[in-house]
């Protein structure tokens, strides 16, 4: 089943399907009127989109509905797997109902996984669904965490072009901060993409687990750096992810601010929300909200959706007012964006259409 199938009640491209009008032989006759491009069909090969949840079934939905709003047009099959933990069987319960509620595909994960603490908890789960779900799969997956949100459209040859790149994610580095090198790099398990998952080599020998390498802890990825050293030929992009405050860092957020173009930046301005989580008017305030940028703003990273920096409850419900409001102007500019290219099709195809009776009856009355 194809995403685009399934929308949630605020889904941006407004619940519009292909006008009775448009066929393949129509728009090839009459290439002046371009397709809106969310109407227009994928033709690559469908991406197997893995969202692992915990604890938080009510951002599925925000999640789900920006795939839908900025990843090409039934490009992807949505997939959630639930990791909830056995102790808190009404989250269990909720995450189910909700991908029901959306008509999305649901995995319970084993709970033999939940062992070992979070890290390793973590680590486990996406070698398991490797192993038994995505591997199987032909085509490209990407695993994303539930917490990051689409804010603008998703072009994959922009982004992570084929010719280029077999695998992307989000580097992970040891040692952190402004420490001279030599680093550690390594796959983060929260992000990464196999733009051919059967294409990758031994991807039966790729494990998740979290290691000590020359002094230095690696968290949950941290043994994908013996298999990186090993496959030396497989070509790994890094995409950036620029954090605000959950490292006391400012600035990383404010400097891909001004890598954008000016249109981008305009676009930020028009989201207050967004806005303020770049540029908040409290800084002290803003170190609480932990959130990050990843790409060119391509997505909003809540960040600790599981509250496992263990922030206060006011300042949970602060941030996710902030988080949230960002992304449902992000939904909602994209609507008004859809509607805008659909009614400047339809003109065109009117106006087409009266030149095309008008030159018809010039040349009926010149004969």
């Amino acid at each position: 089943k194809h995403a685009a199938k399934t929308l949630p009640s605020y889904e941006c491209n407004n619940g519009t399907t292909f006008p009775s009008e448009i066929t393949t032989t129509h728009f090839a006759i009459n290439r002046e009127c371009r397709l809106p491009v969310f109407l227009i069909p994928n033709t690559e090969s469908v991406t197997l989109l893995i969202i692992i949840a915990i604890n938080r079934a009510d951002i599925i939905e925000l999640n789900y509905a920006t795939a839908l709003a900025f990843l090409p047009n039934s490009s992807f099959d949505y997939v959630v797997f639930d990791h909830s933990f056995s102790s808190q069987p009404e989250i269990t319960q909720t995450i189910n109902n909700t991908c029901k509620q959306l008509n999305v595909k649901y995995i319970r994960v084993p709970r033999f996984l939940e062992k070992g603490g979070p890290s390793a908890s973590h680590s486990a789960t996406v070698q398991w669904i490797i192993q038994k779900h995505a591997s199987k799969h032909r085509g490209r997956v990407w695993f994303l965490d539930v917490d990051m949100f689409f804010l603008n459209d998703w072009v994959w040859e922009e982004v992570m072009p084929s010719t280029k790149y077999d695998i992307m994610t989000v580097w992970q580095r040891r040692p952190r901060h402004h420490v001279p090198g030599p680093y550690i790099f390594y796959i983060w398990p929260n992000f990464f993409v196999f733009r051919e998952i059967q294409a990758i080599p031994n991807i039966s020998k790729l494990t998740w687990k979290s290691t000590t390498i020359n002094g230095q802890s690696l968290d949950s990825g941290g043994e994908t750096y013996f298999w990186i050293n090993a496959h030396p030929k497989v070509r790994i992009k890094g995409i950036w992810q620029t954090p605000y405050g959950i490292d006391g860092d400012l600035t990383g957020s404010q400097t891909q601010y001004y890598r954008q173009t000016p249109q981008m930046i305009e676009k930020i301005h028009r989201n207050p929300d967004l806005f303020q989580l770049i540029w908040p008017k409290d800084p002290i305030i803003a170190k609480t909200y932990d959130h990050a940028i990843i790409g060119d703003f391509h997505i909003l990273h809540y960040r600790a959706a599981s509250n496992w920096n263990h922030a206060s409850h006011i300042f949970a419900i602060q941030k996710w007012a902030r988080i949230k409001g960002a992304v449902m102007k992000a939904l909602s500019d994209k609507k008004t964006q859809n509607n805008q290219e659909l009614e400047d099709y339809h003109k065109c195809q009117q106006q087409r259409d009266t030149n095309t009776f008008n030159n018809k009856t010039k040349f009926e009355q010149a004969h």
